[in-house]
């Protein structure tokens, strides 16, 4: 098994568990369902391909024949199995399922019920779906760029500090860098008591 990709489809297995792939599908175009990203996990067993793997989605649709755990009500999931399908086939049939419910086999009655007797409000629905998959989409790459930065941060530099003035080193260093700065009285009456004193070269203990 390998990675498989089609226009509106992409599924690949796990890097550590090649029996479990993750899919998204996109939204059929001119759909309620249109725009949408939905995530799907499928669970080959040794089986396969005589057996179907298990699908579901792991983002929450609003469908006539999708459960409230994310299992898919469909045919081919079931008794029409063939081994002739691959994974696009599968993930292809259960995106027309998107577009083209089957109400009379409901999984979920509520979605079942607006498709039957109101689809304005059962579409409505549908938009609030695809526009909470943007929003998983978006929390999902956030903690990528989150990341990312973090480590550019670790990486800058820190800035070096900035060098004392000369005023803040005090009256001496100022008079110091700059001759025309006048001596503080205290500065200047100690460096006359120092030319005054010898300086003696014993310590004295404490």
């Amino acid at each position: 098994m390998k990675n498989e990709q089609r226009a509106g489809l992409e599924a690949s297995p796990n890097p550590t568990n090649i029996m479990q792939w993750n899919a998204v599908m996109s939204g059929p175009e001119d759909t309620p369902w249109d725009g949408g990203q939905f995530k799907l996990t499928l669970e080959f067993t040794e089986q396969y391909p005589n057996e179907p793997p298990r699908v579901k989605f792991i983002s929450s649709l609003f469908h006539p024949n999708v459960y409230a755990d994310g299992n898919i009500c469909l045919d081919i999931l079931q008794n029409t199995w063939s081994p002739v399908y691959d994974v696009l086939a599968l993930l292809t049939s259960i995106q027309s399922l998107l577009s083209d419910p089957n109400p009379s086999s409901p999984a979920n009655a509520d979605a079942a019920r607006l498709y039957s007797e109101d689809r304005r409000e059962y579409n409505r629905r549908v938009r609030e779906v695809v526009e909470s998959s943007w929003l998983d989409s978006s929390a999902a790459a956030e903690p990528e760029a989150l990341q990312e930065n973090g480590h550019a941060a670790e990486q800058q530099p820190e800035p070096a500090a900035a060098a004392p003035t000369a005023q803040e080193q005090g009256p001496d260093a100022a008079a110091a860098a700059d001759p025309g700065v006048a001596e503080a009285p205290q500065a200047k009456r100690q460096r006359t008591e120092d030319h005054a004193v010898p300086q003696s070269t014993e310590v004295q203990a404490t």
